[in-house]
Protein backbone atom coordinates (compact mmCIF):
# COMPACT_ATOMS: atom_id res chain seq x y z
CA UNK A 1 0.00 0.00 0.00
CA UNK A 2 1.37 3.54 -0.83
CA UNK A 3 1.82 6.64 0.87
CA UNK A 4 -2.09 7.67 -0.98
CA UNK A 5 -3.61 4.72 -0.37
CA UNK A 6 -2.71 4.80 3.31
CA UNK A 7 -3.98 8.32 3.55
CA UNK A 8 -6.79 7.73 2.01
CA UNK A 9 -7.61 4.85 4.47
CA UNK A 10 -6.78 6.79 7.63
CA UNK A 11 -9.04 9.70 6.04
CA UNK A 12 -11.99 7.39 5.61
CA UNK A 13 -11.84 5.81 9.02
CA UNK A 14 -11.81 8.94 10.58
CA UNK A 15 -14.98 9.94 9.04
CA UNK A 16 -16.62 6.56 9.75
CA UNK A 17 -15.46 7.08 13.33
CA UNK A 18 -16.87 10.59 13.49
CA UNK A 19 -20.23 9.62 12.30
CA UNK A 20 -20.91 6.74 14.41
CA UNK A 21 -18.92 8.00 17.49
CA UNK A 22 -21.82 9.84 19.60
CA UNK A 23 -24.17 6.19 18.92
CA UNK A 24 -21.26 4.20 20.04
CA UNK A 25 -20.72 5.98 23.14
CA UNK A 26 -24.27 5.56 24.11
CA UNK A 27 -23.90 1.90 23.31
CA UNK A 28 -20.87 1.46 25.38
CA UNK A 29 -22.96 3.45 28.59
CA UNK A 30 -25.67 1.27 28.07
CA UNK A 31 -23.49 -1.71 27.76
CA UNK A 32 -21.68 -1.04 31.06
CA UNK A 33 -25.19 -0.28 33.24
CA UNK A 34 -26.02 -3.76 31.96
CA UNK A 35 -22.71 -5.15 33.55
CA UNK A 36 -23.21 -7.83 30.77
CA UNK A 37 -19.27 -7.54 30.37
CA UNK A 38 -16.27 -6.26 31.50
CA UNK A 39 -15.68 -3.20 30.11
CA UNK A 40 -11.81 -4.16 28.61
CA UNK A 41 -13.70 -7.12 26.56
CA UNK A 42 -16.50 -4.60 25.03
CA UNK A 43 -14.53 -4.44 21.28
CA UNK A 44 -16.42 -7.69 20.19
CA UNK A 45 -19.49 -5.81 21.36
CA UNK A 46 -19.36 -3.12 19.31
CA UNK A 47 -17.24 -5.16 16.16
CA UNK A 48 -20.80 -7.39 16.16
CA UNK A 49 -23.27 -4.28 17.00
CA UNK A 50 -21.55 -1.83 14.51
CA UNK A 51 -20.24 -4.03 12.00
CA UNK A 52 -16.65 -2.50 11.84
CA UNK A 53 -13.51 -3.74 12.05
CA UNK A 54 -11.29 -4.77 15.55
CA UNK A 55 -9.40 -1.77 14.76
CA UNK A 56 -11.66 0.65 14.92
CA UNK A 57 -13.97 -0.81 17.69
CA UNK A 58 -10.68 -0.57 19.79
CA UNK A 59 -10.48 3.38 18.80
CA UNK A 60 -13.93 3.85 19.55
CA UNK A 61 -13.50 2.09 23.37
CA UNK A 62 -10.35 4.10 23.71
CA UNK A 63 -11.86 7.63 23.10
CA UNK A 64 -14.89 6.34 25.42
CA UNK A 65 -12.55 5.26 28.30
CA UNK A 66 -10.59 8.40 27.62
CA UNK A 67 -13.46 10.64 28.60
CA UNK A 68 -14.07 9.01 31.75
CA UNK A 69 -10.17 9.18 32.69
CA UNK A 70 -10.48 13.12 31.59
CA UNK A 71 -13.50 13.73 33.38
CA UNK A 72 -11.94 12.52 36.67
CA UNK A 73 -8.35 14.86 36.26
Amino acid sequence: MDNIERDTQALLEDEEFNQNKNEVFLYLEELRESGQTNMFGAVNFIQAEFECSQHMSRRYLVAWMQGYKDEEE
